[in-house]
């Protein structure tokens, strides 16, 4: 079978969805605007050699392009002279970028629509003091023995970790203590397409249970059925017999997160952050998805991370996008002045770009900040 156009795309960069819980602040995610990029699958930059830039369907000007991009329909590529493009399209074929000039994407790479579109999460992993849940959380599992992680209390000693069947009428199927933050379940069979909940409470009294009570949602996993499984396995062997090294990690780990796999993602790319190359790229993957799942916390240090590391590599579209994650996330906190001051930063960073429709949906929302700042 051949191997669908999901492994191409490292990430869902610009979600579209619905800011959870703030309606009555305004607080509408600017990656909105990307419409493109959020309804559509992207191809894959696979090879480069040469000088090989992109640009965006609503930018003005190119930016240098790196092995492992994603692109989507609209977008523009430009070869120098004698550099080499091959793209590994949406709908799992290869195209070679002609070397005479602009090329559009359209021109060479059927779009592939997106039929399942999770929201961002806003609300989550804010609080340190509760044993809130890392892993496995709002995500579907391929296996049925996963690592359960939760985040470290000051101050507690023990912890007790319990798995929830959260059907009607059935309730807690497992349970166990620790002095660690994980353990491996080794519990009754997880049946596949049941909804579990992995449920924390420390001796000192906390409990990630609070987090649901503060608005977290949706936090709970679930394991992939056979033919999923099945499905995911077989694309996971064509991955081992097209890729290699770093863009074989990157095209797993986003097979993974289009099977809405995020917990074997995020352990895939985390494994990769200690490579030298394009950490700024995967960080703000990192970012996404942890902000996808409700952990802003987590999110806010890979952000972080994915800015310091941009700007070293002069990877102006991942520093952009991560500020505006940033601003999102301190805006769901009501800090309205880190908002504004990061939303700024991004407006900057997409004027540089030439992208006017985003300076001014920026603008926009920064003006919605600052009245919510008085």
């Amino acid at each position: 079978m051949r191997m669908r156009a999901r492994i191409s795309r490292l990430m869902l960069w610009t979600l579209s969805g619905v800011a959870l819980g703030l309606s009555a602040l305004n607080i509408v995610a600017i990656s909105q605007a990307a419409s493109v990029q959020s309804d559509f699958l992207p191809s894959f930059l696979n090879d480069v050699n040469g000088k090989v830039e992109y640009r965006r369907a609503t930018w003005k000007k190119y930016q240098l392009a790196q092995r492992n991009i994603e692109l989507y329909p609209g977008d523009m590529l430009k070869l120098g002279q004698g550099a080499i493009a091959r793209i590994k399209c949406a709908n799992g074929r290869y195209w070679r970028v002609p070397d005479n000039g602009e090329s559009g994407l359209n021109n060479g790479c059927q779009p592939v629509p997106v039929k399942n579109k999770p929201p961002f999460g806003v609300r989550g992993g804010d609080d340190p003091t509760l044993p809130f849940i890392i892993s496995p959380r709002s995500t579907q599992l391929l296996t049925d023995k996963p690592t359960l992680r939760w985040n470290v209390v000051v101050g507690a000693k023990r912890y007790t970790a319990s798995v929830v069947d959260q059907r009607v009428g059935k309730g807690e199927v497992w349970k166990t203590e620790t002095t660690s933050n994980q353990v491996v379940y080794n519990g009754p069979l997880l049946e596949p397409g049941v909804d579990y909940l992995l449920s924390v409470k420390t001796d000192n009294g906390k409990s990630s249970d609070k987090e649901i009570e503060q608005g977290a949602v949706g936090i709970g996993f679930r394991v992939l059925n056979r033919d999923k499984s099945q499905q995911v396995q077989t694309e996971l062997a064509e991955i081992d017999k097209e890729f290699t090294g770093e863009t074989k990690e990157l095209a797993i780990a986003q097979l993974y997160i289009l099977s809405d796999l995020r917990a074997e993602a995020i352990e895939k790319l985390e494994a990769l952050t200690s490579k030298k190359s394009q950490t700024s790229t995967i960080y703000r993957s990192l970012g996404d998805l942890y902000r996808q799942i409700r952990l802003n916390r987590l999110a806010e240090d890979r952000y972080l991370k994915a800015v310091q590391d941009g700007k070293k590599l002069g990877d102006l579209e991942t520093i952009v996008l991560s500020q505006t994650g940033l601003a999102e996330i301190y805006a769901s906190r009501r800090n309205w002045d880190e908002a504004i001051r990061w939303g700024t930063a991004a407006k900057t960073g997409y004027e540089d770009l030439g992208d006017p429709q985003r300076v001014s949906e920026l603008n926009k929302q920064l003006d919605r900040w600052k009245r919510q700042k008085k």
